[in-house]
């Protein structure tokens, strides 16, 4: 009787040894995540057009890359990218900081170009109005 146990018991073990190495073995993590590198390398290298929609923001759309020192202090994971949390709350410092401040900004970054509606490298007041809209 303890022969029969131990030897199911032995046998269960061995059985699920081997069903754990078998579930383990159905997903490679590191070539997947190689895979997913490859795909976001030849996405950007083919420099897939988005559907740009007039209104939305062009960051809406698309994550804008860290480019500048002031975007980084906003870049919290620090991927290189900011994602729209993170992007809005930048938005909302240089929303704050035009309507406190001096009344102007100076738009360095690609995203606040895109509101700088003059091409002046200056966010006012008035081009302001835009981000409050986007950003709160």
């Amino acid at each position: 009787m303890k022969r029969n146990i131990l030897i199911l018991w032995f046998a269960g073990f061995l059985i699920l040894l081997f069903s754990s190495q078998c579930v383990a073995g159905l997903v490679d993590w590191d070539r997947r995540n190689r895979y997913l590198q490859q795909q976001q390398q030849a996405d950007q290298e083919a420099g897939k057009k988005v559907n740009v929609s007039p209104e939305l923001p062009l960051w809406m759309q698309v994550e804008p890359k860290v480019a500048t020192e002031e975007e980084k202090k906003y870049d919290v994971n620090k991927d290189g990218v900011l994602e729209p949390v993170e992007m809005k709350v930048y938005l909302r410092r240089i929303y704050e900081e035009v309507q406190n401040g001096s009344g102007k900004s100076v738009s360095t970054s690609e995203a606040m170009k895109e509101y700088d509606q003059n091409k002046d490298g200056v966010i006012t007041k008035f081009e302001a109005e835009k981000i409050k809209k986007d950003a709160f």
